[in-house]
């Protein structure tokens, strides 16, 4: 992404390994299989402001995850402060889980109405309440 400040690299934090595109292709098949020896049952990596709910409760993470990552960038971009913060890893975690935080409109009087329903359709704690797709 380009901004006033330059450029900044994005990444919503959610990478699964996919089955490599040919079964010959020996450098993908050891990668594939390294990446599963990276990470534990119950554990997660990721950044925690940016995590869905479901990720930090450890319940399986799919798109909507990243739908959620992109209502915390759309957040932030829009307000320049975090749609969550804490004063630990616990106490951030459980602002992700249980905080709204305030319309984007309410920290910036230039945001656009839609764009508040559209961040706060991003950041539903309940998977099934987030926007479905990104279209």
């Amino acid at each position: 992404m380009v901004t006033k400040a330059g450029v900044k690299l994005l990444d919503f934090g959610l990478a699964k390994a996919a089955q490599p595109a040919a079964a010959s292709d020996a450098q993908a098949v050891a990668e594939t299989a390294f990446a599963g020896a990276l990470t534990e049952e119950g554990t997660f990596l990721g950044t925690l402001q940016y995590m869905s709910p479901e990720q930090l409760e450890g319940r399986p993470a799919d798109a909507r995850s990243d739908i959620f990552a992109l209502g915390t960038l759309l957040f932030e971009m829009a307000t320049g402060r975090k749609a969550f913060a804490g004063d630990s890893r616990i106490a951030l975690a459980s602002a992700v889980l249980q905080q709204e935080p305030p319309t984007a409109s309410s920290l910036n009087q230039t945001i656009p109405r839609a764009l508040d329903g559209l961040i706060r359709g991003c950041l539903a704690k309940d998977p099934d309440h987030q926007w479905q797709t990104g279209t």
